[in-house]
């Protein structure tokens, strides 16, 4: 599944959105998803498996992405001009001359506290075997993925959840309402399943549904021009984009937030 972006396609395969060509809808292979989330389970450094599992359940998922996320003025202007937002977000300078509690603000606090790189899921699927940097038919919709994966930590500022494992399966379940992916609902699963099994009286079920109904009243945040809202009051923003704070995911304690294994597999597939 690593070489669907270099894959030879007929043309007959190759599926057009809003001009831009794509690859066809993945073949559903459960039997392999269920092999791979078991390896997944048993060696949670392979972040190669995390691509095999949702790949092999997404169909085309990427195509519906694409077209949504096309569908938007600002959609169009990150694949098409195009707004290179991991540049954007590298300018650490800029943020922190940023108003103190304002979105970019707060990314910088937040990146420059967990000690985090903006590029580091694009690291991730280069090491495994995937690199959405280098041109080739596909350009289009590697660009809306660079996008998606640069932003990742930004919409743990704006959804309210932190980076241990529990408020990463969380923001999983926040993107599963924003768009559905079979993908992603598997890697929820199996995180969700594993911190329960550690701790049996958190409330997984209640609080993915509190991450779950909270994107689905917030409004499409892939839809809204980063550098506007990056100079904006945080609380103003998450208003405007009808975002509540996850108030369950928020009564945890730390002590049994850090406690959690974190689960390699959150990094979120393509």
């Amino acid at each position: 599944m690593k070489d669907f972006l270099t894959r030879d396609y007929s043309e007959k395969e190759i599926v057009w959105v809003a001009g831009h060509p794509l690859p066809p809808p993945f073949p559903l292979r459960p039997v392999h998803a269920l092999r791979s989330a078991i390896a997944l389970k048993n060696n949670k450094e392979d972040t190669s498996l995390v691509y095999e599992v949702t790949n092999s359940v997404s169909g085309g998922v990427h195509i519906e992405k694409f077209r949504r996320f096309m569908g938007t003025d600002y959609g169009r202007r990150v694949v098409e001009k195009p707004i290179r937002i991991e540049e954007v977000l590298c300018r650490r300078d800029r943020l922190a001359d940023m108003p103190v509690g304002s979105v970019g603000r707060a990314f910088y606090d937040f990146m420059e506290g967990e000690q985090l790189s903006e590029t580091a899921l694009l690291d991730a699927t280069k090491s495994a075997g995937i690199d959405y940097t280098m041109p080739g038919r596909f350009e289009g919709l590697c660009r809306q993925i660079i996008h998606f994966k640069v932003t990742h930590d930004l919409w743990h500022v704006l959804s309210g959840y932190g980076r241990d494992g529990l408020g990463e399966i969380c923001l999983l379940k926040f993107y599963n309402g924003q768009w559905y992916d079979r993908g992603i609902e598997l890697i929820v699963k199996i995180g969700s399943f594993s911190m329960g099994r550690q701790i049996p009286d958190l409330r997984m079920k209640a609080l993915l549904d509190e991450a779950f109904d909270n994107a689905r009243t917030a409004q499409w945040i892939m839809g809204f021009d980063v550098e506007d809202y990056l100079p904006r009051p945080l609380n103003e923003v998450r208003e405007m984009m009808n975002i509540r704070p996850p108030t369950l995911y928020h009564a945890v304690a730390e002590e049994i937030k850090s406690s959690l294994l974190p689960v390699r597999g959150t990094l979120e597939p393509a």
